[in-house]
Formats: structure tokens, C-alpha cells, sequence
């Protein structure tokens, strides 16, 4: 059996405007410019969607739009335990790795709902296909 390298980061759509109904079409690493490795510790972290920021302790990204996205690409993204990041802003942001994403702390959406797009990799990451769609909404 191929390796299948999972990339939850990598899709991850955290939809600050989930109300609107936005939706995406999965957006592909390989297309971005690494920002390089994304290691958040403990600590408290803010994404600006508007400003394209992602600032906290020894922590300044500058991310981009991709159509109303903002995104966030690197290498590898680990958000340690009693790492919290906070998503405010207008756009919805999206988190892509072109390596493993570890995501043990919390990440925090102004919104109802979190769609994401596992992307899978059968080549250690050379090529990337969309595995499967997945959908979070919370009930009140």
C-alpha cells in the first residue's frame, strides 16, 4: 500500500464568515510560497484575516488571498498543547502544510461551522489529491 501522507492543516477552511455560506474549492499547497515551519508553543496567537497576520509570542506571517481566503502556507505547521489561536477578521483563513500538521492546541473561529478538505499524498508529498470532504457545525 502507498504511504498516504493526511494533511489536516493543509485544508483545513476555518470560516470566520461561516454564516455567509462560503465555499471553496480546496486549495493546493504546492501552488503557495512556503512561509517556512509554523511551531506555535504555548501562548496566545491572533489571525487577522483582514490584515493577512498571524502575530503572537516571537510570531509575525504574513499570509495571502487566494480568491476571499486568507492563507497560510509552510512546510510543516505544529500548534503545541496551550497553544491557542484566534481567527478574527473578514475573510475565512485557511492553514496549508506541505509536510505533516500537528495540531494539539486549540484553533478558534469567529463561526459555526469548519469545513474541511483532507488532501492525500500516495508520492511523499510530489503530488497532492483531495481525499475526502468533512464538515463541523455546531448545534445550539
Amino acid at each position: 500500500m502507498p504511504l498516504r501522507r493526511y494533511v489536516f492543516a493543509a485544508t483545513v477552511l476555518l470560516a470566520a464568515l461561516a454564516a455567509s455560506g462560503l465555499r471553496a474549492a480546496p486549495l493546493d499547497p504546492n501552488s503557495f510560497t512556503s512561509l517556512g515551519t509554523m511551531n506555535l508553543a504555548a501562548g496566545s496567537y491572533t489571525v487577522d484575516t483582514t490584515a493577512l497576520t498571524l502575530t503572537g509570542p516571537g510570531t509575525n506571517f504574513n499570509g495571502v488571498v487566494s480568491g476571499s481566503i486568507c492563507v497560510f502556507c509552510f512546510d510543516s505547521i505544529t500548534v503545541q498543547t496551550g497553544a491557542t489561536v484566534t481567527c478574527v477578521g473578514t475573510r475565512p483563513v485557511a492553514f496549508l502544510s506541505k509536510g505533516t500538521a500537528i495540531i494539539s492546541g486549540t484553533i478558534s473561529a469567529d463561526g459555526n461551522r469548519i469545513d474541511t478538505h483532507p488532501d492525500a499524498s500516495e508520492d511523499r508529498g510530489k503530488t497532492w489529491r483531495k481525499d475526502f470532504d468533512l464538515t463541523f457545525e455546531r448545534r445550539t
